[in-house]
């Protein structure tokens, strides 16, 4: 049970366990990716998804077009990824889930300093943790694309509670973090689409959050501003494809393609649905016990109404799609922990 003491007391704040540098918990995170994810090294058939974005990231490099000469619905970002991943030699099996351990370990980091802002540092290495954990569990122990796009959309979250907890008067540095965290999320849309969901949220906070810092008169403006950034990286894409003649080829694959999909039945909905609930229940009961810890201070309770903004917006996200894949553990970890 947890503790009602744990979170951001004053004692917590300056605890040597605190004051442990940063770079020894982005160590271990990274420790902790490898250890979790080395099963799968050399496997090439982890996901049939990965093979098929690593050989478009290969064809890319030797002139083929996406969505013009070979076809797939993801955004242009992920398969410069693999096109990236393939400039680093050998076949490029190890090499991009060498590339996806960075990427998840990064994304642990972050969490961890996420979660320091309502647990204390051991609790949020447990988050950091967890993280890594139940990516595998839900079917990223390779290089799905969430596995490239999480430490933008989470480095966003970051700068955004950093922005709500700044002073008054510093409306320019306010406005500034808004723009990298936009821009972070504009990257993270070109990864895959359902970023945006949480895009749009991380925005309305900030802008919520510059109406009460008295930014009335200049808000459109800065609204105006954040949405540009945000869509920046998709509208250059657009254009490249545009220049090239290929727009329509750009615009069918990006956004009216998903829309052709044949639908699923209610019955294979609801089981999958039942599946992702089960796997996901350690954490369900994690962030429901989360909620019913006392917060100290403003700050803290700020951040954990953050958090569950932000976890809504995620949320909405998960479910756009409306397919809910069934995740699965892979074999060779149960072969493994056997």
């Amino acid at each position: 049970m947890a503790s009602r003491a744990l979170p951001l007391s004053p004692s917590l704040r300056t605890s040597p366990i605190a004051a442990i540098p940063l770079w020894r918990d982005a160590l271990a995170m990274f420790a902790l990716a490898v250890l979790l994810r080395c099963w799968w090294y050399g496997d090439p058939a982890i996901q049939v998804d990965e093979q098929f974005y690593l050989l478009t990231g290969d064809r890319l490099l030797h002139g083929a077009i996406p969505y013009v000469d070979i076809w797939d619905r993801k955004p242009i970002g992920l398969f410069l990824i693999y096109a990236g991943v393939r400039l680093l030699g050998g076949a490029g099996i190890v090499q991009y889930q060498l590339v996806a351990t960075i990427f998840a370990a990064t994304t642990a980091f972050l969490v961890i300093q996420l979660a320091r802002s309502i647990a204390s540092p051991w609790a949020a290495r447990m988050a950091g943790a967890a993280s890594l954990i139940f990516t595998i569990v839900f079917d990223g122990a390779g290089g799905q694309s969430p596995v490239f796009y999480n430490p933008l959309v989470a480095g966003a979250a970051l700068i955004v509670l950093r922005a709500l907890e700044m002073p008054e008067g510093e409306d320019r540095r306010f406005a500034a973090r808004g723009v990298l965290a936009m821009a972070l999320i504009g990257v993270a849309i070109q990864i895959k689409y359902t970023a945006l969901f949480e895009g749009v949220t991380l925005g309305l906070v900030l802008l919520w959050a510059a109406r009460r810092r008295g930014i009335e008169a200049g808000l459109p403006g800065l609204a105006a501003l954040w949405i540009a950034i945000a869509i920046l990286p998709t509208a250059i894409a657009f254009t490249a494809y545009a220049v090239a003649g290929h727009e329509e080829a750009f615009v069918y694959a990006n956004f009216i393609s998903i829309g052709d999909r044949p639908g699923t039945a209610a019955l294979r909905l609801a089981k999958r649905l039942g599946a992702v609930i089960g796997l996901g229940l350690p954490l369900i009961v994690a962030g429901v016990a989360g909620v019913r810890v006392r917060q100290h201070g403003e700050e803290a309770k700020q951040a954990r109404m953050f958090l569950l903004v932000w976890l809504i917006g995620a949320t909405v996200g998960f479910f756009a799609i409306g397919s809910l894949f069934n995740p699965h553990f892979p074999s060779k970890a149960l072969i493994s922990l056997s």
